[in-house]
């Protein structure tokens, strides 16, 4: 076994912890007359997030110089993870009567942590791997930050509805786009190029059918 299989799995068990609080709660969020669809995109988010974190861990196959400092430092977001988690999904949530009062309850924590979640990406990922700042992945960390503190700050019901459908969709485009494949994402430049050409490609395609068809 090597350091990083070592390491992986010890951050992959507390991010597990996360992600069965979550999955345990669904049954009870989705309730009628108790459920509340801004909290469950929460959930979703969250899962998805996690799911990515633990895909994106392959980026650090080729790091050799591991120590008690950087395992500490790639524990913190499964921990923040274990936060959210908790604070999305109480230990008894048979007794919550509404999951509107409850997510406005939680708000601030689950937003502030948020936010450190996307800082600690920032700096691991900088510091670690020696990320450029031009990385792809750039944007939507910071686009995250902004949600973080936005939510944080504002208890707005349209506010906290528009966060949750807009960062959902930004994580689909990021999942399906950009983090396809584990621990290998192109610069902003080549990601620009290759929607570029993938753009001109469709366009030819398109072009040579109606010729053909013509």
């Amino acid at each position: 076994m090597t350091l990083f299989e070592y390491m992986s799995v010890a951050i992959s068990i507390v991010m597990s912890l996360a992600v069965v609080r979550v999955v345990s709660g669904i049954s009870h969020t989705v309730a009628v007359g108790r459920r509340y669809w801004v909290h469950l995109v929460w959930m979703a988010v969250l899962l998805l997030v996690i799911a990515l974190h633990w895909w994106n861990l392959w980026a650090y196959r080729d790091f050799d110089d591991w120590n008690f400092l950087v395992f500490v430092s790639l524990i913190i977001a499964p921990g923040l993870f274990c936060f959210q988690a908790a604070a999305l999904v109480p230990d008894d949530p048979d007794d919550v009567v509404s999951w509107q009062e409850h997510f406005s309850s939680v708000r601030r924590r689950f937003f502030i942590s948020l936010t450190l979640v996307f800082v600690t990406f920032m700096l691991t990922s900088w510091i670690l791997l020696d990320m450029p700042w031009n990385h792809v992945s750039r944007p939507f960390f910071i686009i995250f930050v902004g949600v973080g503190v936005i939510g944080a700050a504002s208890a707005n019901l349209r506010v906290q509805a528009v966060l949750a459908v807009f960062v959902l969709c930004l994580l689909l485009v990021a999942a399906f786009w950009f983090f396809f494949r584990p621990g290998d994402f192109p610069s902003l430049w080549e990601a620009a190029r290759q929607l570029k050409g993938s753009g001109s490609s469709a366009i030819a395609s398109l072009w040579k059918i109606a010729r053909s068809a013509a």
